[in-house]
């Protein structure tokens, strides 16, 4: 990368898409970057990467915002092994805790 980029990143924080490209976030700091805040998304948690989960993820179908991004809520429909299990909605727990990836557009380098 050359140096006038890294000094702009450097000034006004690197754009959206390269903050998604640069690793795993917590959940509501992943979502915030897409337009709906990330609904309709396949997000997954790395943990499950870790254990050479591939076909098993949540869908976004709800993100509530709070007022900072340790407060939103994330409403979900988990899909595991290729099967939906959830008929209703629930709420992601540790979100904030744990680190999510886009599960369309990278895969952790375990899954590589």
């Amino acid at each position: 990368m050359s140096a006038i980029v890294r000094e702009i990143f450097a000034k006004r924080g690197a754009p959206p898409v390269a903050k998604l490209f640069s690793g795993e976030q917590n959940l509501s700091a992943l979502l915030s970057i897409f337009e709906n805040r990330g609904v309709g998304r396949r997000v997954a948690p790395t943990t499950w990467a870790d254990k050479k989960f591939s076909d098993c993820y949540y869908i976004v179908k709800e993100h509530t915002p709070g007022q900072d991004a340790e407060h939103s809520t994330v409403m979900v429909k988990k899909h595991w092994r290729g099967q939906d299990l959830d008929e209703k909605l629930k709420r992601v727990g540790l979100s904030k805790k744990r680190q999510w990836y886009i599960v369309d557009f990278a895969k952790p380098k375990c899954l590589e």
